[in-house]
C-alpha cells in the first residue's frame, strides 16, 4: 500500500482497494518464532535434551510420574497408565515440588480440577506460566494436547506456544502449528478408550434398540439436519431411546423438540453412562465435526470397545479410521440398509461388532497414546507389546503336525513360539518349513516340571492346538487383547464355540461370550503362566484334548476364529466362512497415520488472488495512539504488539478516524457479508474490532472477530461507518501480519486409504443422486470383489471436502488438494473418468511412474459434428465448434505425445473405432480395451413375463439434450394413437430435465399415458421393470445404452434406433432397433409386439439372456480389475 492509502481509508466515500496480493503463499504463512511473555525460552537444542529426557523416561510406563492438567474424562483415562497427579490453580508449584514429575501434560481444558483452571488455560493464566517455568528450569519436558483441535485451534494457539511439544487430535492443524510456532515437535494424538472402563464385558441385559445419549444443539444446523434424518427413518424400524443431557434445563437452545419427547427416557447420571454403552445393541452418534480427517466424538471409541454397533452421521475421520466398522451415513435409508445387510447371514452383526472391538484394543488404548507421547518426547520408539505365548499341541503323525504347523503360521498380530509334542518316530523333515519358532520333541522329552516351567522365562501366556480343531487368523490376538481388559484373569478362552458336525459349523450356544465363566477347555483358551506353575507339563499335555480349566478367574471372549473337529480338508473353505472374520474396510492403521502425520512439512499453498492489508498497512492506519500497558513496533515482517496487561485483563486500541463503510462492502462477495481473517503469531490474545455507527453517528452495533480464524460478518445495513480496534486480552507478544478480507483454506492433504485412485469430474450424492452413477456402480462393484478404490471429484473452484454416497467416500477438491493426494497416497492405478484439461494439469506429471487407465466416454473426446442434433441455433453451433476444436488439440496432443503412458478404455468397439477414425490415429492393440458397461444382473434379476405386460410400455430417461430422442417418443406414442388397439396400451414415462415439459406436451390428456417428472434410484426401477414388458429407448447416439441393457436384464424387450454402437448390443432376436430419426419405426415396433405375444416372449428372455452373456457386471468388473488391479486381492488400507 503506498504511503497514502491509509489515509484514504480514513476520509474516502467510495472506498480505496487495499494491495491486491497476487498468487501469495497464504496457507502456512512463514515460520514464526512466537515469543510467549515471561518464559525464558531454553537455549539447549531439543537434540541435546532428548538423550537425557529418554534415560529419565525409561522406566515403564506405569511408574512413570506425570504433573497434568486435565478435564475429569481424559483424567479418568490417563490416569490408569501412569502416576498421575491433578494440578490444581491454587497450589500449583508445590504440588509440582513435593511431587517431582518427569513429564508436564496439560491438555485444552476448560475446567481442570474441581473448575479451578477455568478459562485459565486458553488465556494463559500466570499460574500455567509458573508451572511451565519451573518444569523448563528443572529440564523437565512440557507437553500440550489440543483435544479440541480444529475448531478451537486459535482459541489454545497461543497456549501451546508455551510448551516444548504439541499434539493435536486433527492431522490438519500439524502444518499450521509448525508453521506458527517455528518448530516441528508437532505431532497427531486422536481420542482412544480406558479398556478398564469401555470394555466388552456384559452388564446389562442388552435392549434391540439404539440409544442416543447426547445432547440437542441448535447452533450446529447440520447436525441437527441429520439428527432429524435418522430420526424419520430409524424408529419405525427399530426402537430409539434418548437420554437427554440437558433433561430438565430451560434453554431453548438445547431443548430437544416436542416431537421427540416420546423417545426420551430422562437423563443418565455419570456412574450409570454404562447404560448408554453396554446396554442396547446399537448406539447413536451425532459428529458436529464431520470434515476433520482424525477429529472425531471419543465416544466412538469407547463405544466400539464396549461392543456395541455404532450408528453415526457421516466423518471423514471415521471413515479413514474405521472404515466399514462404523455405520456412518447422513442418509438413514442408507443406515437401515447397512443394518439389514448386518443381520442378512448368520452371525454376521456379531463377527462385525468383533471387528470393531479388536481394532480399538489393538489401536486404540490410553495405553498406546501415553506411550506415543513418550515416544515423542525422547525421541525412541516405545510401545508395551502384546503377551507372548508359547503355544503346545502334541500330534501322532506328520499330517497333524503338518496342520498345526500351518494353523500356527496363519496366526497375525502376536508375537508366538510352538512346541509340538509328537512321537520319537516321527521325521521332521517330512514338515512344512514355518517362518514362525516351532520346535518338535517327544512325549519323553517332557518332564514332570510345571507347565510354566516348560513354557519358558520368555513367555507370559500358554495355549493349545489341537491337529483337528480349525483356529483362525485371529484366534491368540483376540485372546491376546482380552488380556487389556481382563486382566486379573489367570484363563482366557471360549465357552461359546462352533463344532463340525454332518458337514457344518454349527454354534454350541449363546449369551455366555465376555461373562466370567467356571469352566474353559484347555483346546480352546489360554492360561497365564503364573497360573500354569500349578500344573504338571507332562499330566497336561498327555490329557489335552480332554483338559478343563476350573480357576478363579476365568473368563469367556467370543465364539469366533474356532471350531472343534473343524479342521477338515475336504470342508476347510466351509467352516472358515461360518467362524472366521468377514471380509471388512477396517480403516487406515493408526502406525501409518501417525508416520504420515511426522512427515507433515511446513511446504507454502498458493491460493487464489486475496485482498488484504500487511501489518505495516494495519499499524499506518492505526496511527500512533496506543492504551496504556500496549506497546507497538513496526518491522518489514509486520505490525508487532506487546502487553503488559495483568492476567484476565483486556483493553482495546482503535483507528483514530471510522472508515466508510462503503469500503468495507466493497470487500463483500455476498451483499453484506463480509469475510475476514487477521493473520498473527502465536503469543498473545488478539482479536479484530469493528464498531459499526449510523449517519447520526450513534453505535448500532459490533463484532469482535478472534485471530487466526476464518471470520463472516453481517454488516448492518444502517451502519454508514465502521471503527476499527484490536481488542487484546492479558500478557504476551505477537507479530500481526495481514487482515485478508476473504477466508483463509487451511485444508491439509487428502489421506489416501487405497492403493487405486479414481479421478472424475462428478459423482453422486443424496441431492444429485444420478452424476455418473455408472461410476459408482463400478466403485461398489470393485469392493465387493475386495478391491476398494479411492475417489476423487475434481472441482477446480472448489476447497476441499467430503462425503458418503451409499457407502462410498468421495473427496471433492481443486487441482491443489488431487496432486497433493496422489503425491501423498503412493497409488498403484489411477483410473480416470471424463479426462479433461484440468485432470491433465495434474495426472500428466504422474503418468511415467503411476499406471493410469483413462475410461473414455463421449462427450468429452467427440467433435462437434458428432453431436451436431444438440445444436437448435447458429449461436448454439459457433460455441460448440469452438469448444470441439480445443477438445479435439488436447486430445491430439495426448495421443500424440503420451500414448505409451496411458491405456485407453471404451465402452463399445463401435465407439473405439468412431474415435480412431476421427483422430486418425490406429492405437495398438496394447494401448487399449474394450470393456462394456457392467450391469448388475442381481438387482436387474429376469423374471418370465407374461404375454399381457408387451401392453405395458415404459420409457425412463433424461431430458437434458435432444441426445436422448425422447422427442421420437412421443412422436411414436402420437402415431399410435389412431390405431384401434391404442387404448389397450398403457405407456409410463418417467424422468427429469430442462426438455422434460418442452417435449412432453403433446402427450399430456391421453388417458393411457402416465408422465411422472422425478429421478430414480436403481432399486426403484428394478422395481418398475418387473411390471413392464417393453422399453421404449430412443436414441441419436449411445456408445452402449446402460438404461436399455438394465431393462434388457430384466426382460424388458428394447425399442430403440440402430445407431451408433446399439446394434454390438441388441439384435433383432432380443429387441427391436427403427432407423435412424425414425418415429415410425418405433410405432411399428410396439405394434408387432401386440398383435405377437409369442414373439414377445421369446425375445423377452432372449434380451435377458443376452445382457448376462455379453455385459453382466461379475464378469466385466473382472476385466475391469485386470487392466488395474491385477496385483490387488484385499481390501488392505495403506
Amino acid at each position: 500500500m503506498e504511503k497514502n492509502t491509509a489515509s484514504a481509508l480514513r476520509t474516502s466515500t467510495d472506498g480505496c482497494k487495499a494491495r491486491i496480493k497476487n498468487g501469495v503463499s497464504i496457507y502456512p504463512t512463514q515460520l514464526r518464532n512466537a515469543r510467549p511473555q515471561n518464559i525464558q525460552k531454553n537455549t539447549i537444542p531439543l537434540s541435546l535434551r532428548q538423550p537425557q529426557w529418554a534415560e529419565k523416561l525409561s522406566k515403564p510406563t506405569k511408574q512413570l510420574r506425570i504433573a497434568c492438567i486435565l478435564d475429569d474424562f481424559s483424567h479418568i483415562c490417563f490416569s490408569r497408565e501412569a502416576e498421575f497427579l491433578q494440578l490444581g490453580a491454587t497450589n500449583t508449584l508445590n504440588e509440582l515440588e513435593n511431587f517431582q514429575p518427569d513429564l508436564l501434560f496439560v491438555e485444552s481444558a476448560w475446567q481442570g480440577r474441581d473448575g479451578t483452571w477455568d478459562r485459565k488455560i486458553g488465556q494463559r493464566s500466570q499460574e500455567l506460566h509458573d508451572s511451565i517455568e519451573w518444569c523448563r528450569n528443572r529440564d523437565i519436558p512440557t507437553v500440550f494436547w489440543n483435544k479440541e483441535d480444529p475448531v478451537h485451534f486459535a482459541t489454545f494457539l497461543n497456549t501451546a506456544a508455551l510448551f516444548d511439544f504439541v499434539f493435536t487430535t486433527d492431522i490438519d492443524c500439524i502444518a499450521r502449528y509448525k508453521s506458527e510456532l517455528g518448530h516441528d515437535n508437532v505431532f497427531l494424538l486422536p481420542f482412544g478408550c480406558q479398556p478398564e472402563i469401555h470394555n466388552p464385558i456384559e452388564e446389562y441385559q442388552r435392549k434391540d434398540a439404539i440409544c442416543f445419549a447426547g445432547a440437542y444443539y441448535a447452533r450446529y444446523p447440520e447436525r441437527m439436519r441429520d439428527f432429524e434424518e435418522f430420526m424419520e427413518k430409524l424408529p419405525p424400524k427399530i426402537p430409539l431411546e434418548i437420554y437427554d443431557r440437558n433433561f430438565g434445563k430451560d434453554h431453548p437452545d438445547y431443548a430437544f423438540p416436542e416431537r421427540f419427547d416420546q423417545y426420551i427416557m430422562g437423563t443418565l447420571p455419570a456412574n450409570q453412562i454404562g447404560i448408554a454403552y453396554k446396554g442396547y445393541r446399537y448406539a447413536l452418534n451425532m459428529n458436529s465435526i464431520k470434515r476433520s480427517q482424525t477429529m472425531f466424538a471419543r465416544r466412538v471409541v469407547e463405544l466400539l470397545a464396549s461392543n456395541t454397533i455404532v450408528i453415526s452421521n457421516y466423518s471423514r475421520a471415521l471413515r479413514i479410521l474405521f472404515g466399514d466398522l462404523i455405520v456412518a451415513t447422513d442418509s438413514g435409508s442408507e443406515a437401515l440398509k447397512q443394518l439389514e445387510q448386518l443381520s442378512k447371514k448368520p452371525d454376521r452383526e456379531e463377527r462385525f461388532r468383533l471387528a470393531g472391538l479388536r481394532k480399538v484394543m489393538k489401536e486404540h488404548t490410553y495405553q498406546s497414546r501415553l506411550e506415543y507421547i513418550v515416544s515423542c518426547v525422547t525421541n525412541t520408539d516405545r510401545r508395551s507389546p502384546l503377551p507372548r505365548f508359547c503355544v503346545f499341541s502334541r500330534v501322532e503323525t506328520c499330517d497333524e503336525a503338518s496342520r498345526v504347523i500351518s494353523t500356527f503360521e496363519r496366526q497375525r498380530g502376536v508375537e508366538a513360539k510352538l512346541t509340538v509334542v509328537a512321537p520319537s518316530s516321527l521325521e521332521a523333515n517330512n514338515l512344512p518349513k514355518c517362518s514362525k519358532q516351532v520346535k518338535i520333541v517327544s512325549l519323553d522329552d517332557v518332564s514332570h516340571q510345571s507347565l510354566s516351567d516348560f513354557a519358558g522365562d520368555d513367555v507370559e501366556w500358554i495355549a493349545a492346538m489341537v491337529p483337528d480343531d480349525h483356529y483362525g487368523p485371529n484366534y491368540l490376538l483376540d485372546i491376546a487383547l482380552a488380556t487389556r481388559y481382563a486382566r486379573d484373569k489367570e484363563v482366557i478362552g471360549k465357552t461359546e464355540y462352533y463344532t463340525y458336525e454332518g458337514g457344518k459349523a454349527i454354534r454350541n450356544s449363546f449369551a455366555a461370550a465376555y461373562k466370567s465363566t467356571g469352566k474353559l477347555a484347555a483346546r480352546r483358551s489360554a492360561i497365564s503362566k503364573d497360573a500354569a506353575d500349578r500344573i504338571n507339563a507332562r499330566e497336561w499335555i498327555s490329557k489335552l484334548e480332554g483338559w478343563q480349566y476350573e480357576l478363579p478367574e476365568q473368563f469367556a471372549i467370543d465364539p469366533f476364529n474356532y471350531c472343534q473337529g473343524g479342521n477338515v480338508a475336504t470342508h476347510r473353505r466351509e467352516v472358515s466362512d461360518v467362524v472366521d472374520d468377514i471380509d471388512l474396510d477396517t480403516g487406515v492403521t493408526l502406525e501409518s497415520l501417525l508416520r504420515k502425520a511426522e512427515n507433515i512439512s511446513v511446504g507454502a499453498r498458493e491460493t487464489a488472488e486475496i485482498e488484504s492489508l500487511d501489518g505495516g498497512e494495519l499499524a499506518e492506519l492505526f496511527g500512533t495512539g496506543r492504551a496504556q500497558d500496549i506497546h507497538t513496533t513496526t518491522t518489514e515482517d509486520g505490525w508487532t504488539i506487546t502487553s503488559d496487561l495483568s492476567d484476565g485483563k483486556h483493553t482495546y486500541i482503535y483507528a483514530p478516524t471510522p472508515v466508510n463503510t462503503t469500503w468495507l462492502r466493497s470487500k463483500c462477495k455476498k451483499r453484506n457479508r463480509l469475510k475476514c481473517h487477521l493473520d498473527a503469531d502465536a503469543g498473545l490474545d488478539i482479536s479484530f474490532v469493528m464498531e459499526y455507527f449510523d449517519a447520526e453517528n450513534n453505535r448500532i452495533d459490533h463484532s469482535i472477530l478472534p485471530a487466526n480464524r476464518n471470520h463472516t460478518v453481517k454488516l448492518p445495513i444502517e451502519a454508514a461507518t465502521a471503527k476499527l480496534g484490536l481488542r487484546i486480552l492479558g500478557p504476551g507478544e505477537a507479530r500481526i501480519n495481514e487482515l485478508h478480507f476473504d477466508h483463509i483454506d487451511f485444508s491439509g492433504a487428502p489421506i489416501a486409504t487405497a492403493r487405486h485412485l479414481i479421478v472424475t469430474n462428478h459423482y453422486p450424492s443424496y441431492d444429485d443422486i444420478y452424476r455418473n452413477g455408472f461410476v459408482h456402480r463400478r466403485v461398489v462393484s470393485y469392493k465387493n470383489a475386495g478391491v476398494n478404490v479411492d475417489v476423487f471429484r475434481l472441482r477446480v473452484k472448489e476447497r476441499l471436502s467430503f462425503h458418503e454416497f451409499h457407502g462410498v467416500d468421495v473427496i471433492t477438491g481443486g487441482k491443489e488438494d488431487l496432486q497433493r493426494l496422489i503425491e501423498n497416497g503412493h497409488y498403484e492405478s489411477i483410473i480416470v473418468h471424463f479426462l479433461d484439461p484440468d485432470m491433465w494439469s495434474v495426472l500428466r506429471q504422474f503418468c511415467r511412474n503411476t499406471r493410469i487407465v483413462v475410461w473414455v466416454h463421449g462427450f468429452e473426446i467427440q467433435p462437434w459434428w458428432r453431436r451436431s442434433f444438440n445444436y437448435e441455433t447458429k449461436k448454439h453451433l459457433k460455441r460448440a465448434k469452438s469448444a470441439s476444436e480445443d477438445r479435439i488439440n488436447f486430445w491430439k496432443d495426448i495421443f500424440s505425445n503420451y500414448q505409451d503412458d496411458l491405456h485407453f478404455t471404451f465402452v463399445s468397439r463401435h465407439f473405439a473405432n468412431e474415435v480412431m477414425e476421427d483422430y486418425d490415429l490406429p492405437l495398438p492393440a496394447s494401448r487399449y480395451s474394450v470393456i462394456h458397461n457392467p450391469i448388475d444382473t442381481e438387482l436387474f434379476r429376469y423374471e418370465p413375463k407374461e404375454a399381457s405386460q408387451r401392453l405395458r410400455i415404459l420409457a425412463i430417461g433424461p431430458y437434458m439434450s435432444r441426445k436422448y430422442a425422447n422427442d421420437l417418443s412421443v412422436e411414436a406414442i402420437l402415431a399410435l394413437r389412431d390405431k384401434p388397439f391404442f387404448s389397450d396400451l398403457e405407456f409410463r414415462i418417467i424422468g427429469d430435465g430442462k426438455l422434460f415439459e418442452e417435449t412432453l406436451a403433446p402427450l399430456r390428456g391421453l388417458d393411457n399415458v402416465t408422465i411422472e417428472r422425478r429421478f430414480l434410484t436403481q432399486p426403484e426401477i428394478a422395481e418398475l421393470h418387473k411390471e413392464y414388458g417393453v422399453f421404449l429407448c430412443p436414441t441419436r447416439w449411445d456408445s452402449q445404452g446402460v438404461s436399455r441393457d438394465e431393462a434388457m436384464s430384466s426382460g424388458l424387450v428394447p425399442v430403440t434406433n440402430a445407431v451408433a454402437a446399439v446394434p454390438e448390443f441388441v439384435d433383432e432376436s432380443c429387441g427391436f432397433m427403427a432407423p435412424p430419426e425414425d418415429a415410425a419405426g418405433l410405432a411399428a415396433a410396439i405394434e408387432t409386439l401386440y398383435h405377437d405375444p409369442e414373439r414377445f416372449l421369446a425375445m423377452s428372455e432372449a434380451a435377458a439372456a443376452r445382457v448376462r452373456r455379453q455385459s453382466a457386471a461379475e464378469e466385466v468388473i473382472k476385466k475391469e480389475l485386470e487392466l488395474f488391479a491385477s496385483n490387488s486381492t484385499s481390501t488392505a488400507s495403506n
